[in-house]
């Protein structure tokens, strides 16, 4: 997956509008970034990039790309 392709689904799952997403976009400051956002997250990673999260490690994410590094590499 494309770094572009991969902030259109943060997009999609953040509801955010369509270009507005960063790699560096501190997660924190993502007004969709919640409880069912996070979940969405594990389930697309595991879904589209056969990526199993690590739970303790999406935790200690503090940025988009943060959360790309998560994908093992799936993400370019």
């Amino acid at each position: 997956m494309t770094q572009s392709e991969f902030l259109k689904e943060i997009e999609a799952i953040t509801e955010a509008e369509p270009g507005s997403i960063a790699m560096d976009d501190q997660l924190a400051s993502l007004a969709g970034w919640e409880s069912m956002a996070i979940i969405s997250f594990i389930a697309m990673a595991d879904v589209k990039l056969s990526v199993v999260v690590n739970v303790a490690f999406l935790a200690s994410c503090k940025t988009v790309g943060d959360l790309a590094r998560l994908c093992e590499g799936k993400v370019t």
